[in-house]
């Protein structure tokens, strides 16, 4: 089962009964749902009271094999970021489930982290090997690839101004 917590005053709230198939990764969606990957595909888990169901996510026109390494809805532009740990790539469109842009097996390592630089049309993708991903978006062209630590990239942020960017790892390593 899954423990569900008031975060703001810290008390249990009960539990969820997980009728799930082996759980691997989760990732927040929103305030009450959750992304779920599995060995078995991914999807939504809406927490409250009552039955956990996983709700598949089908993406259309996308063939996901591998599991799920990372996942970041993105509020503001309706944007769901979905990294494979095969180091494929796929931006949905989140009411449409359709991609915007996907990448096949484009990194050496599971996908870390995402981030969209709007102003340049640019993407940035973070590995767990360590690596730095830079993509044109209109065509999905490789234009920068190099290594930015020597393990996992935890967090990748860049600034508003797509002029600045920083990177963490583990051990405490910073570099922007």
């Amino acid at each position: 089962s899954i423990g569900v917590y008031d975060t703001l005053h810290g008390e249990p709230q009960g539990e969820v009964p997980w009728l799930i198939p082996p759980l691997k990764r989760f990732f927040p969606y929103s305030a009450d749902t959750v992304i779920v990957s599995g060995d078995e595909g991914f999807g939504t888990v809406q927490l409250g009271k009552g039955k956990a169901r996983v709700v598949p996510i089908q993406l259309k026109g996308v063939q996901c094999v591998s599991p799920l390494s990372y996942a970041r809805y993105e509020k503001e532009a309706l944007l769901l970021h979905l990294g494979f740990e095969d180091g494929s790539l796929v931006i949905c469109d989140a009411a449409r489930s359709r991609p915007v842009f996907q990448l096949a097996q484009a990194a050496s390592g599971a996908i870390s982290g995402f981030e969209l630089v709007p102003n340049l049309s640019v993407g940035i993708a973070a590995t767990t090997s360590g690596q730095l991903l830079f993509f044109d978006l209109h065509s999905g062209v490789l234009l920068e690839e190099f290594s930015a630590h020597r393990g996992k990239i935890q967090q990748l942020c860049v600034s508003a101004s797509g002029r600045y960017m920083a990177t963490a790892a583990r051990g405490g390593h910073v570099r922007l």
